[in-house]
């Protein structure tokens, strides 16, 4: 598993920037079109320079887009919205990095899905 197991390291970044470099231009395209959005998170995490990039698109976006998949009466696509992730974790070890990252509560049928698809190279080092 990768959520919760280790512990993350950093070299003192700049969050602020990092934050914003990915929440101002993409944080309203989180609620669009639930595929578009996971496919435009692997994009992202793809683009990623580094580890540092890729936490920043885990608390920024990713976070958030999941959050839409758990069951309110604000969210329209929550039926689309795992799946969606799942599809993307499939082709982006980078996003799957992210997801490690991510700091959510899911049903556990679903974070056991996205937790299968990380290869140990891809998860936190401790």
């Amino acid at each position: 598993m990768c959520i919760g197991q280790h512990r993350v390291v950093v070299k003192n970044p700049d969050w602020e920037a990092l934050f914003v470099e990915y929440t101002v231009p993409y944080f309203d395209a989180l609620f669009e079109d639930p595929d578009e959005e996971a496919m435009e998170l692997a994009r992202l995490a793809d683009e990623a320079p580094d580890d540092d990039h890729i936490t920043a698109l885990a608390v920024s976006l990713v976070e958030g887009f999941l959050h839409r998949g758990l069951p309110s009466p604000f969210h329209v696509a929550e039926q689309r919205v795992f799946p969606a992730f799942e599809a993307a974790l499939r082709r982006s070890p980078n996003l799957r990095r992210a997801w490690c990252r991510a700091l959510c509560t899911l049903p556990a049928e679903w974070e056991d899905r996205f937790n299968a698809l990380v290869e140990p190279d891809e998860q936190i080092s401790p």
